[in-house]
């Protein structure tokens, strides 16, 4: 990692430090709220489910997070089945577009961004919506 950012510039080497404080400041609040589920069995629950008492597309993500916390794929893959499989491809959105930040400083797009960001989006309606039948 070192060696990555030796090879930035100061520009360069600046957004990287920023994303790396936003992301590690994402994952310690994700690991404190991780510890509280694990120490207490609590969790937030959804405002969605709480309103409509249906279940949204994103209802079981905490369970989720919790089975591979565990190692249970199954588990995993049971709690929110889309979330899970959309998983690497959210992945590819969010990092691959900080990465283009970081690199060129302004936004650009990724490749097969448009796309894909309509698939999944498509993918959850229609998941949300079956999930409720």
């Amino acid at each position: 990692m070192i060696a990555v950012l030796q090879r930035l510039d100061d520009g360069q080497r600046l957004r990287a430090e920023a994303a790396g404080k936003k992301y590690g400041s994402l994952l310690a609040i994700g690991a404190a709220y991780l510890l509280v589920c694990l120490a207490t069995g609590w969790s937030l629950p959804c405002p969605f489910h709480w309103l409509t008492g249906w279940d949204c597309p994103g209802c079981g993500a905490t369970r989720l997070v919790l089975a591979l916390a565990e190692g249970d794929l199954a588990a995993a893959l049971t709690a929110n089945p889309a979330l899970f499989l959309a998983s690497p491809f959210l992945a590819y959105l969010v990092l691959g577009e900080e990465w283009l930040w970081i690199r060129y400083g302004r936004p650009v797009s990724l490749p097969g961004q448009r796309w894909l960001t309509m698939a999944l989006a498509a993918v959850f309606l229609l998941y949300g919506i079956g999930r409720n039948l």
